[in-house]
């Protein structure tokens, strides 16, 4: 049985004095991983199956989020690149509509 990735990890929130939180989430090595890296390489296009789960989540508990991706662990053996995930980083804003700033 394969799940869809190997670790799923947060970093620390860090709150702002505006605030809004910032923190990073890890997906290492998720199934769609090759596919992930070369679209983002050729287009910067990531495929965000979990960035989108987690942006309604965060909407669902009244704030906006913005977040950009990057590849992870990217090291270059025998002129071979390899990459062990995709980093996201967050910004989490009160949404005013919602009124809990």
């Amino acid at each position: 049985r394969q799940g869809y990735c190997k670790d799923f990890t947060f970093s620390s929130f860090a709150p702002e004095k505006d605030g809004r939180l910032r923190f990073e989430s890890n997906v290492l090595e998720p199934v769609n991983l090759e596919a992930t890296s070369t679209l983002m390489r050729s287009r910067g296009f990531p495929p965000r199956y979990h960035q989108r789960i987690l942006q309604a989540y965060f909407a669902d508990r009244g704030f906006d989020s913005e977040f950009d991706d990057e590849l992870s662990g990217e090291s270059k053996n025998s002129g071979k690149s390899s990459v062990s995930g995709v980093r996201t980083k967050w910004v989490l804003s009160p949404d005013p509509d919602i009124g809990l700033d």
